[in-house]
């Protein structure tokens, strides 16, 4: 009967030195995620300067496709690239729509038609 009382009291003891670490562990996790909070503003900024900088690069490819003459002044500042690139490589023109697609596509991008 002592040995069988020996048993649970180890059992016992160690579902309680489990429960212990556990809720250190809980307290550590929480007490990093709560220092790691004054980081939130560097983070943003650091978010602010990339997309100031991806601007900056887009408007530079812009002035860069307008003066080799893949885009024309007027064209539209939102378009993608690669649909000026377009012209100059391999295309196919789709028979539904008239869309000149890269000749990579598949499917006609203004209308969806495959080849």
């Amino acid at each position: 009967m002592i040995k069988a009382l020996l048993g649970v009291g180890i059992l016992s003891t160690l579902i309680s030195i489990a429960i212990i670490i556990f809720i250190i562990v809980i307290v550590i996790l929480t007490f990093l995620a709560i220092n790691n909070l004054h980081r939130l503003p560097k983070i943003q900024d650091s978010i602010e300067n990339i997309e100031k900088h991806l601007r900056f690069l887009a408007k530079y490819e812009r002035e860069r496709l307008i003066k080799e003459g893949y885009i024309t002044q007027d064209a539209d500042s939102n378009a993608s690239p690669i649909n000026h690139y377009a012209n100059s490589g391999d295309t196919w023109i789709c028979k539904k729509c008239g869309d000149r697609n890269l000749s990579l596509s598949s499917y006609c991008k203004g209308c969806g038609t495959y080849k």
